[in-house]
């Protein structure tokens, strides 16, 4: 679908059923209709490196959930600070 009407903005969950995230939105960046959008990750898993890979993947911003609306505004519309997950995870 982001092919045939290509977003500006896709938050796209890292653990869906068919297709990752993470291989979503290296298709996404791999493809002139849809390499300029937005991507927002989201995600409740604390996996070792998954931030790494979720920028290697071409993700803009990665919020952890359970995440604010103020949170999700902000990955949005600004540049929020790459972080790692919350501590205690």
């Amino acid at each position: 679908m982001a092919l045939e009407d290509p977003p500006d903005v896709a938050i796209l969950d890292i653990d869906m059923p068919l297709k990752s995230g993470i291989e979503l939105a290296r298709v996404l960046r791999a493809d002139p209709r849809t390499a300029h959008a937005r991507l927002v990750a989201m995600t409740g898993s604390a996996v070792p490196g998954l931030h790494a890979r979720c920028v290697a993947a071409g993700f803009d911003v990665v919020c952890w959930k359970p995440f604010s609306a103020s949170t999700l505004l902000q990955a949005l519309y600004a540049e929020p600070p790459d972080a790692e997950p919350p501590a205690g995870w």
